[in-house]
């Protein structure tokens, strides 16, 4: 997850750039972000704007409760980051953001780098605090009975996971360079 931000409109009303998690919670940012429409995702950055280094995106309740934040804590925590939204949306927040309608998106590095790369007036961060990676992970399993004809694995498997890390295909998709 990153955070992409209109500069102009920040340095305009004289707000904090966003450099962590907990910059999100500017009261003059309330109604100007757009967050991305997954409960979890919501979930995790709210825990990360509790500024403790051993909560991450997918801490437990013991993990909290080690940390010293009970379960209300973190409920008025969760429905604080969300007074601040506007729009909860993996389709429309890079639109959003280039209409005006929202000053900051949070979202996945393929929507926001090709739009921070084209729009020079949007800054695009990775928050200090740490931020949440995923991979998509292609995997045959060891035993696997069912697949082409019953047979196992397709025989044109390997001829499509080359074409799919080749580097000119690579040069299309963001997050492989």
């Amino acid at each position: 997850m990153l955070v992409a931000y209109k500069r102009d409109q920040l340095q305009r009303r004289n707000r904090t750039a966003i450099s962590s998690w907990s910059d999100l919670l500017q009261p003059s940012l309330k109604g100007r972000i757009a967050f991305p429409d997954n409960p979890r995702e919501f979930v995790g950055i709210a825990f990360k704007t509790l500024n403790h280094p051993g909560i991450g995106f997918n801490a437990t309740e013991a993990d909290l409760a080690a940390a010293g934040f009970d379960r209300a804590s973190v409920r008025r925590r969760v429905q604080q980051l969300r007074s601040q939204a506007r729009l909860f949306s993996s389709q429309d927040h890079v639109r959003a953001l280039l209409a005006g309608d929202v000053w900051v998106v949070i979202g996945s590095s393929t929507d926001l780098v090709p739009l921070a790369e084209r729009t020079p007036s949007v800054n695009l961060v990775a928050p200090r605090d740490g931020t949440n990676l995923w991979a998509d992970i292609w995997v045959v399993p060891a035993n696997a009975e069912h697949g082409h004809l019953n047979s196992g694995p397709s025989p044109v498997l390997p001829s499509w996971l080359e074409f799919c890390v080749s580097p000119a295909r690579a040069e299309t998709l963001n997050g492989l360079r």
